[in-house]
Order: C-alpha cells, then sequence, then structure tokens
C-alpha cells in the first residue's frame, strides 16, 4: 500500500477531491460502478430477503436501528406482510416499483460493484452523497442480521489441516514432483532422472 502526503495546500485540495468516494464512485472511461458490497454483505442479503424469511416486531425494529443508526428523526415503519396469528415482517417486502425489482432476492446484481442496479440507479437518481448513505446503511443491515440473526463462523479448528489430509497432501505433492522430472526428461530425452 501506498503512502501520499500533500506538500502544500494546493496537493491536500486535490488529494480530498481524490479520496471524496462520493464523488469517485463511477469508472470515468465507461461510467460503471466501482463502489458495491462484497462478500458476506452479499450472503448475508440473500439470506435477509429469501421468500421464508420473517422477523417479529422487535427484531425488525432492531435491524431498522442497525441501519440507521444517526437517524433520529421519526421515520415511517412499514406495516407487517402477515398480521394474524402474530405481526411479521418479511424480507420480500423489499419492493420496488416502477419496472424495478419487485420479486426474487437482493444479490451482488443489486447492491454490488454493477451497472443499473439498485445503488447504480440511486446514485444516478440523488447523487454521490445518498449512494453512500445507503451503502453504509445496506452494509450495516446486513452486518447486523448476520452478527444478530444468522451469523456463521470460523473458528481456527476449521481451518488446520487435519494429520491424515496433511500426509495425503504430502503425498500429492511429491507424486507432481516425479511427473515433471518424468515429463522434463522425456522431453529433453534424458535417462534415468529419478536415480539423481
Amino acid at each position: 500500500m501506498n503512502a501520499h502526503f500533500p506538500q502544500g495546500e494546493l496537493a491536500r485540495s486535490e488529494a480530498y477531491g481524490i479520496v471524496s468516494t462520493q464523488n469517485q464512485y463511477l469508472v470515468p472511461k465507461d461510467g460503471t460502478p466501482l463502489s458495491g458490497l462484497i462478500q458476506d454483505h452479499v450472503v448475508s442479503g440473500v439470506l435477509l430477503t429469501l421468500r421464508d424469511r420473517f422477523f417479529d416486531k422487535g427484531d425488525y425494529q432492531n435491524l431498522l436501528m442497525v441501519a440507521l443508526p444517526d437517524f433520529t428523526s421519526p421515520f415511517k415503519v412499514l406495516p407487517p406482510s402477515i398480521c394474524k396469528p402474530k405481526e411479521l415482517w418479511t424480507g420480500k417486502q423489499v419492493i420496488f416499483r416502477e419496472g424495478q425489482l419487485l420479486s426474487g432476492v437482493l444479490d451482488k446484481s443489486q447492491f454490488g460493484a454493477s451497472q443499473f442496479g439498485f445503488v447504480h440507479s440511486c446514485y444516478e437518481l440523488y447523487g454521490g452523497t445518498m449512494c453512500n448513505y445507503l451503502l453504509s446503511a445496506l452494509g450495516r443491515i446486513f452486518t447486523g442480521f448476520l452478527k444478530l440473526y444468522h451469523g456463521f463462523s470460523l473458528g481456527v479448528e476449521d481451518i488446520l489441516v487435519k494429520p491424515m489430509a496433511d500426509k495425503e497432501r504430502f503425498k500429492i505433492i511429491a507424486e507432481g514432483r516425479d511427473c515433471g522430472l518424468e515429463a522434463a526428461a522425456d522431453a529433453f530425452v534424458v535417462k534415468n532422472v529419478k536415480d539423481k
């Protein structure tokens, strides 16, 4: 990673413009998006908007507060999708109108760095500042959903190679080395390579 230290006021001003993410959302050459959510956020977005995902009122409001922690004004809460026997909200209440997503799951094509997705449309309609707010809110709600309701984790034991698998790995590597030597010997017409 490189570090740049602006040496004067003009350089400092230029650096502020360059690192301003709200002004650097699109690639200059073809206008495709640079920013978007990735990896765990994509998984969480898909899981959150699955057809069979339901939340009670407490969970729904908890997710809203995770997504908008600095929002102090009152905001409108959507009515539940199921009223009886218990009020339940669902991820399927993410509804776009006027030719936009009405059903299906939200995935990388909608909030990733992809052209004509939800985030790109928000940038085109409302500008870079709103796009940054949207990406931040989506990132927070997806992270909160994973932490609170559908966490998956990886421990050290999950990534350690077991002794039997390690022996098999060394055996395959040794066979690969022998195959490489034999192939080189055949190519250059050399005999008795294994003996040396």
